[in-house]
């Protein structure tokens, strides 16, 4: 089994956000997604009316990419591009309710959310998609091939458990994806606890059947240049 790797500025290098967000250009980038970039239709201010200092809006951080998160994004734009059709067949395929398979998928692929990051100006906001870690995205593609055992449905079972609790947190308002408070200079730690943090745990990674076995060859790489 691969060690998962370290996250990034408190983002998925390959599990989390997850799934991590879009470039600045647009293009999707290990959990950036195509389209999930900043706009001026969210640049006012978001705490007008509060007392609060006012929001600072810009674009989304650019990080180093993996070869394996180059390979996933590609993958999770073939799943997007789908949208919401056919999501009758993956709920049956994963075991989940229709509902619950809509919500996942939504959160995962297609919702844009306020996020935040810090820069040498200091804390900021931007709009993206989240990011599905590499094997998210291969369990996501197995399951619209096909009915999954038992043990890929209980392994979905638990991932929508993480993932719509998370959902549900930061549509309250109350929560945003990581608490802006927990950044040490370099990464989000989760204390405070953001939305991510209070969630349910996620699947431990490589844990999807198949994945660890199939992850080269799925993703068209060599074993040695995963995490390259």
């Amino acid at each position: 089994m691969f060690p998962e790797p370290a996250e990034e500025h408190g983002l998925p290098i390959s599990r989390q956000l997850n799934s991590k967000l879009t470039s600045p250009d647009g293009d999707a980038q290990r959990g950036k997604r195509d389209g999930g970039g900043w706009n001026h239709r969210h640049s006012d201010n978001g705490n007008e009316g509060t007392g609060k200092p006012p929001k600072r809006y810009g674009k989304p951080p650019v990080e180093d990419q993996l070869k394996i998160d180059i390979a996933a994004a590609k993958k999770a734009e073939l799943i997007r591009a789908s949208g919401l059709d056919n999501i009758e067949v993956f709920a049956k395929n994963t075991g989940l309710s229709i509902k619950k398979a809509e919500r996942l998928k939504s959160h995962l692929f297609l919702n844009e959310y306020e996020l935040c990051h810090y820069d040498q100006q200091g804390l900021y906001y931007y709009y993206s998609r989240l990011t599905p870690d590499s094997e998210v995205v291969y369990a996501f593609a197995k399951a619209q091939e096909g009915e999954l055992n038992g043990e890929g449905k209980k392994w979905f079972k638990q991932l929508a458990r993480h993932e719509l609790v998370e959902k549900r947190l930061m549509d309250s308002g109350k929560h945003s994806y990581r608490h802006p408070n927990s950044w040490d200079g370099t990464k989000f730690t989760g204390d405070p606890p953001g939305a991510h943090d209070l969630a349910p745990d996620q699947p431990a990674f490589g844990t999807f059947p198949g994945y660890e076995e199939n992850v080269a060859k799925f993703y068209n790489l060599k074993r040695g240049e995963l995490y390259d």
